[in-house]
């Protein structure tokens, strides 16, 4: 049986997935079109309710298991990068909340699929994988510096 935590950073996992999705929704829609316009509205709000959930739930839980000291650099490279992901976020969907076309539109989409998609695997490789493997009773395995 799975722990609360392990079940949290399942279904953080299952949203990062359902995140990516709402955004490649909005991409293959044709950048610029009303129904990709349309659906950058349903995309901005998973994520930022994703990041929400990740703000109250996840790190604070990390916390209250006690995070090993091998894995305190990554948690605490996990809440700065959701901090700059954050405020990418919201610049984006404040400047195109209706939606956009164009080069800087097209520009700035990428930018933010990129930093979701990279931030996201990262936790769930670093950060994700880990912790569930100690929650197991498993060790996790030897990561290279810097991760």
């Amino acid at each position: 049986m799975e722990t609360p935590l392990a079940l949290l950073v399942s279904s953080l996992t299952d949203e990062h997935t359902s995140v990516l999705e709402l955004f490649a929704n909005v991409r293959d829609a044709g950048l610029g079109t009303a129904a990709s316009n349309a659906l950058l509205a349903c995309a901005g709000k998973a994520l930022q309710a994703s990041i929400h959930r990740e703000e109250t739930d996840l790190f604070p839980a990390l916390h209250r298991v006690g995070v090993p000291e091998s894995l305190r650099s990554r948690v605490r490279h996990s809440m700065e990068s959701l901090g700059q992901l954050k405020v990418q976020a919201a610049e984006f969907l404040g400047r195109w909340s209706a939606g956009g076309e164009g080069l800087d539109y097209a520009r700035d989409f990428g930018r933010l699929v990129g930093a979701l998609q990279f931030r996201m695997r990262m936790d769930e490789t670093y950060l994700y994988a880990p912790f569930k493997q100690l929650l197991t009773g498993k060790s996790p395995r030897p990561l290279a510096s810097g991760a």
